[in-house]
């Protein structure tokens, strides 16, 4: 569902963030 690719989405760009910081 749209619901668990937000959660990829989100997971991925919470991951990119957290590597950048």
């Amino acid at each position: 569902e749209a619901d668990e690719r937000r959660q990829l989405m989100l997971s991925q760009i919470l991951s990119s963030q957290a590597r950048e910081r």
